[in-house]
């Protein structure tokens, strides 16, 4: 609940908007920002990604940990996306 009471307030054009959420005696849903592009992995699948494009990825992540991180907010479930791995 913390998590999601943090996400709700965080707005930065790098991370995606959580407008509510609902529970029932199993899950935890969240209503969230449509993202047309999806994840990486859907946008750039098994396809080499170019250093070009990596610096730009890598650069929005920093700018939304920056943000994070002035909003005295720590990321703690920052993991490489197997996207990269090849």
């Amino acid at each position: 609940m913390r998590e999601i009471k943090i996400q709700s307030f965080l707005t930065h054009r790098h991370i995606t908007n959580l407008f509510g959420f609902f529970d029932d005696e199993e899950f935890i849903y969240l209503i969230m920002e449509y993202m047309s592009d999806g994840s990486l992995a859907q946008r750039f699948g098994r396809k080499k990604v170019s250093e070009k494009q990596v610096a730009g990825i890598v650069k929005q992540i920093c700018e939304a940990l920056k943000f994070m991180h002035i909003e005295n907010i720590i990321h703690r479930d920052i993991k490489p996306d197997n996207v990269f791995i090849h």
